[in-house]
Parts: C-alpha cells; structure tokens; sequence
C-alpha cells in the first residue's frame, strides 16, 4: 500500500513516469484527514496505468480545477468514493491520454461513460477502436466531458467529411484542431468552411491551405471568410504572382493556435 507522496512519488519514479508539480498541487488540495486514501488510490492508478502512460499528469488534469478550489475539492471526494477496482479498469485502458484529456478538469470518469464512448459503433474499425477517430473526437470534446453518442454519429456522417463514401480522416483531423475544446461544429458552418472559394484549387478543396489554416486557428473555431481571403491575398505572402505555400506554412507554423 502506498500511504505517503515520497512513496507515490518513488512509484512512479520505478514505473519511469514523470512527476510533475501538478501531483503536489493536488494531494495539498485534498484534507489532511483524507491524504492517505488519495495517495493510495493514486497509487492503484499509477500501478495500473499502462508504459505508454509518460508522465502523472494524465489523472491530476482530471482532478485538479486549480489548487485548493472548490472544483478541485469535489473531484477529489468523488474519487476517493469510486471503488478500487473501477480506478484500476479505468487506468489500463490504453487510450487513457484520450479520456483523460475529455475529462479534463471535470473529475475521475465512471466507468460506465467510459465503456459507452469507447463501444459507439461509429468509433469502431475491423472490430477494434478506432484510436485515430478517438484522437480527433477528445480533441474536440477536450474540458467538455463525453459527448452524445448521437452527436458523434452526426459529425462522422457528415456528408462534406466524406470521399468516396469514406470518411476523409485528414479533413477531420483539421476541423478538429480548429474546434479544440470547442465541442463538435455544425454542419452548416463544416460546408461553409470546406466550399470558401478562397480553399479551392482546380476545382478541389486545397487541402495544404486548409492546413495551414487549421494550424492557425487551433483552438479559435472557423475563421471567417473575409479573413481567409485577406489573409490569403496579402502581397508579402505571394510570390510572381502565386501564393507562396512555403512561406504560410512557415507563418501558421508561428501562429500555431
């Protein structure tokens, strides 16, 4: 059993994950009365977590709401309630980083949430998970807790997310850097966003621009079309002429969210 922070520490120091000051942060949220039970169901959780697991924040993002805040004080009584054994399932679930980054700041998941995410038939490939479409749908949901399963169906149905009746994963992967922690978009603004006149190339969507766009707007939600154009028409931006690709992969490299 570990019972103190110097013992959870050296756990996590045999298991190669790094602790980092948010781990101090939120055991001095917790009562003195209560300490020991935290540190030692953060110790089931760091027992079980699995090696792709690298450092300690992926639990206290979850728990930690600001040191000492009320927030933070409610996470850590509900997870001090959560039965060992559902804190363990939890923690071996190789996309933890995913779920984690859903529940970010809203507490330990229950583990019936968890099982209904990770079982929507939308989310399934060849019968496993889809750990790539998980990847954009926590992006998205990031802060926001777990999303309708209805809402998930909605987004990947999406007819302009489509080719060849599949869906288009790289064109999923930039709407949802644009609408990080910002919830799933909708439809309408999605066909708005991929028809701009400003994105097309010889009749396509010019997806190394749209990239470059979503590089910028991380986090920020669609950008509006003028300012795609004036962006896309500054003259230090072209070159005899054209638009010069490389220099805006460089700008929105700079301008990353």
């Amino acid at each position: 059993m570990i019972a103190t922070l110097d013992q959870l520490k050296g756990l996590c120091q045999e298991r190669k994950i790094t602790v980092k000051p948010t781990l101090d942060k939120l055991v001095n949220s917790c009562p003195n009365e209560s300490k020991v039970q935290l540190i030692s169901k953060l110790g089931i959780y760091f027992s079980s977590v699995e090696s792709t697991v690298k450092n300690t924040g992926t639990i206290t993002s979850m728990l930690l709401k600001g040191e000492g805040s009320s927030r933070t004080k409610k996470n850590i009584n509900d997870f001090l309630i959560i039965e060992n054994p559902d804190v363990q399932a939890i923690a071996c679930y190789p996309f933890i980083t995913s779920i984690s980054s859903i529940c970010n700041g809203k507490g330990f998941p229950k583990a019936g949430d968890v099982d209904t995410l990770l079982k929507l038939p939308s989310l399934q490939k060849n019968g496993q998970l889809d750990r790539q479409l998980l990847s954009s749908i926590s992006s998205m949901m990031s802060s926001r807790g777990f999303p309708k399963a209805g809402d998930v169906d909605t987004l990947l149905k999406l007819p302009s997310l489509h080719k060849n009746g599949q869906l288009d994963r790289q064109l999923l992967s930039s709407i949802s850097s644009m609408m990080r922690s910002r919830g799933f978009p909708k439809a309408g603004d999605v066909d708005t966003l991929l028809k701009l006149p400003s994105l097309q190339k010889d009749g396509q969507l010019d997806r190394q621009l749209l990239s470059s766009i979503s590089s910028m707007m991380s986090g920020w939600g669609f950008p509006k079309a003028g300012d795609v154009d004036t962006l896309l028409k500054l003259p230090s931006l072209r070159k005899d002429g054209q638009l010069d690709r490389q220099l805006l992969s460089s700008i929105s490299s700079i301008c990353h969210g």
